[in-house]
Parts: structure tokens; sequence; C-alpha cells
């Protein structure tokens, strides 16, 4: 269900109300509530569970920890029953227990420490899978439960040089091979090999480079740019939100949510703080980070607050067409007269200086386009307030960032609706989620174009 606005508040259904929390407790909220239109039985126990990565605590014990609001999450079937780990010859196998064959999982080896494995409608007792292993290969098991997938991260106390999902001739479970660095540097056990944990093949000069390519285009890269911070308040709503603080809190929010969620996919941010940071240095963070993708969170505003004007809207680096579009730009832009020399710094953005940068980004200028349109889309099926569309302007915040680049304007705080939700916890998730949802759909069609070429 959509969140709806009454009365001067939010209300959230509690399944997002869980989300919610769980991005801004850095904690898995472990729920499982009726369906909509029908009650829990009465002999059903209904459980909300806060679990810290890690813990070993049976949730289902009495304490502080639980609250009823559900049915008891245990009741289901589910498609994943437990893990085990057999040591090798040549390293280790990874079983992953499913009670049916599953599509193929997805994983992620990072750093050799961790690994992620995404699993396409599995299902499991997420708090009984992070409580397994105190002892061995495996050091924590980090499952997350999610309507489609369950991801499960592992850490692991030896390095990992290599991981590889096997085929599981004999049944449905998922197996992984991992070869560990003692394994590939000569030093083995008496186990004897299996035939399904093998080394990683070798590759050619061609594959190795048709490869590095591929990375090269890879999302993995994201750059949330908070705007203002510090002495920059931003604009200041009817009722006194900075916007500075609106846009922090949706950044770390949105952060959070691909940290969560797109296993290795590096989130940088331009602050995490309430600090000031020059418009120019923003777009020279993300080219050093190696930013793929490069997202601006701000909020609107007119001259005059508790203004009828309300809504989100989605600006790429382009002359401004219309009267609006060109004030907003001068209104965000307005900043650098806080920074030092800025009048030798920043040029005057005229047509001819437009032409010079639209050369400059003529990679991004579509992949930019298309990632606002999804944004656009998206943020429009939850946002509790109007589409104010696509738009363009001269932002100097985008100008130095070499990669495809938007920037929001989430919402008016000189309206007081639009205000009353980005002041909060709920609106600011709301926001973050659906920019995020916007994010998931151009990362897989982005990444599959280039996979194709």
């Amino acid at each position: 269900a959509p969140a709806m606005f009454s009365g001067g508040s939010c209300m959230v259904p509690v399944n997002e109300f869980v989300k919610m929390f769980e991005t801004e407790m850095r904690q898995r909220i472990i729920f499982s509530g009726s369906e909509p239109g029908k009650s829990a039985a009465p002999a059903e126990k209904s459980v909300i569970t806060s679990q810290t990565p890690g813990q070993t605590k049976d949730p289902a014990s009495s304490g502080d920890e639980q609250l009823s609001v559900g049915t008891d999450a245990k009741a289901g079937k589910f498609t994943v029953t437990g893990i085990d780990v057999e040591e090798k010859k040549n390293g280790y196998l990874l079983r992953i227990h499913a009670t049916e064959r599953l599509p193929d999982a997805e994983k992620t080896l990072q750093g050799g420490e961790w690994l992620y494995l995404t699993v396409p409608r599995g299902t499991a007792d997420v708090a009984r899978l992070g409580g397994m292993f105190p002892t061995g290969l495996v050091k924590r098991v980090i499952p997350v439960q999610s309507a489609q997938a369950l991801q499960i991260s592992f850490q692991f106390r030896e390095k990992i040089e290599s991981a590889e999902i096997v085929a599981d001739r004999a049944g449905t479970d998922i197996l992984v091979a991992l070869r560990t660095v003692r394994a590939a540097s000569g030093s083995t056990t008496s186990e004897p090999a299996v035939e399904s944990v093998t080394p990683p093949k070798q590759l050619t000069a061609a594959e190795t480079n048709a490869e590095k390519q591929k990375n090269k285009w890879k999302l993995d890269v994201i750059v949330l740019d908070a705007g203002h911070g510090g002495r920059d308040p931003g604009t200041i709503g009817s009722m006194g939100t900075h916007e500075k603080d609106v846009t922090l809190g949706i950044a770390l929010k949105l952060g959070a949510l691909i940290e969560r969620n797109m296993p290795g996919v590096k989130v940088v941010y331009t602050r995490k703080t309430d600090t000031f940071v020059e418009l120019y240095r923003r777009g020279q963070i993300a080219n050093e980070a190696g930013g793929k993708l490069f997202i601006s969170i701000h909020c609107n505003s007119t001259p005059k607050k508790a203004t009828a004007a309300n809504g989100f809207e989605i600006y790429l680096l382009r002359p401004g067409k219309t009267a609006n579009a060109i004030e907003i730009a001068e209104q965000e832009n307005g900043v650098v007269r806080l920074e030092k020399d800025f009048e030798y710094r920043y040029q005057t953005l005229t047509e001819e200086n437009y032409i010079i940068l639209t050369m400059a980004q003529s990679a991004y200028v579509k992949q930019s386009e298309r990632f606002a349109e999804f944004l656009e889309s998206e943020m429009a099926k939850k946002m509790v307030y109007q589409s104010r569309g696509v738009k363009q302007a001269g932002f100097y915040v985008l100008v130095g960032a070499s990669m495809p680049n938007v920037l929001i304007e989430a919402g008016y705080l000189s309206n007081k609706k639009d205000e009353s939700l980005l002041r909060g916890l709920p609106g600011q998730y709301l926001a973050a989620e659906s920019i995020y949802d916007g994010l998931k759909k151009f990362k897989t069609e982005y990444e599959s174009n280039f996979s194709e070429d």
C-alpha cells in the first residue's frame, strides 16, 4: 500500500515502517504480517524482532526485543533450511541446503573476506541462519530477507582467493566452491579433492581486456551529494526546516539502502555530517573516487513561504528553458558566494559555455536522461505529492562530475505539506526508497546494455 498524508502526518504501511527502521538502525528487522484484509488466528504468535548482525540469541526468547504485530515468521515454509561447510583438499565447499531447485544464485566476493550471495525466490528463518558458525571457516552469517530474494553475507576467518557457484548434480542444494589463499599456495589437508571444487579458469589476454572493459562500465561506484551543509543551511522552510538537514537525511538513508541491497557497489558521500563543502569540490570528490553515477539531492522553495507550489523535480545539466528553472538554478548556485575567490573559480554559464560543457559530457548525456526518466517514474509512484517532471537548468554542482548525473529537488520546503513530510524520518525514507527504486531499474538496464556491446 502506498504512503498517505493525512492531518499533517505521514501514514506509512507497517511493512514499509519496518524497512525504514532497518535502514535507520542498521539492524535486521524480522517481520511477517497477516495478508491485507485478513486477521491472524488467535493462536498464532506475532513478532517483530530487531537483530544485530552476528547475534546468536534466539529472537523467539522472552525480552524487550519483540513487539506483537503480525504472524510468526517461523510459520511459513522455507526454501533455504541450512548451511554447511566441508573442508576439501583444495579448499572448501559451502553448501546451502534448499528444499527445491531455485533460480540461479548470484555471488560477489569482496576483498577475500566477504562473500555476498543472492538467492532468487529464497526464503529462510533468518534468525536461525544468523546464529550459525561460532567456529570454523565462516566467522559470521548475515541473512536478509526481501520479497524477491534471500541475500546471505558470509564473513570468513581465512582469506578466500576465489568463489565459484557449481551445480549440485545429486540434489537441489546451492554449492559454492571456495579456494583459499592457503590452498592456492600449496598447503593442503589430507582430505580428497572433489570434482566440484576447481581452480578458476585462466583468461586469455583478449578475455582479460574484455573483462576490464566490462568492469569499466559497471555501475559500481555511486556518489551521493547532500546539498548545502555547515554554514550554508540552504532554503529554510515555513516551519524552520533547514534544507541541509533534509538532504543529508535522504542521502544517508539512500546510501544505506544501496549498501544493504547492492553487494559490490561502493557508495561515496560528498558529506556525511553537517559540514560545508564547496560546489567545485563535490565534483572533484566524485571524480577522484572513480564515480559512475552522481546524484545531487536538494529541496525547492519559493521566495514567499507557505506557498501552494509543491512536488518534486528532476534536473539535467542544460541551459534553462523556463524562467522558473533558471530561477531555481540561480538559487542553488548562490551558495558559491560563501566560497573564497568564487569570482575566479566559476564562469557564468552562457550559451557558449554550455556548448563546451555538452561536448565534455557528451558520453553521459543519454545515460543521465535515462536515469532521470526512471527516477521520475518511481518517485511518482511513492511520493505523496505531484511530479513536476524532468527539467533542465545550469547547476554548478553538476558541471564538474564526469559521469552520468542528475539533481533532485525532493519537494518544496515553502509548502507546508511537503515540508511536514520531508522534515520527518518517514518522509525522508520514502524519498530515499523511491530514488533507490529508480536507481535499481536504471542499473539493470545500464549494465545489460554495455554487457551486450
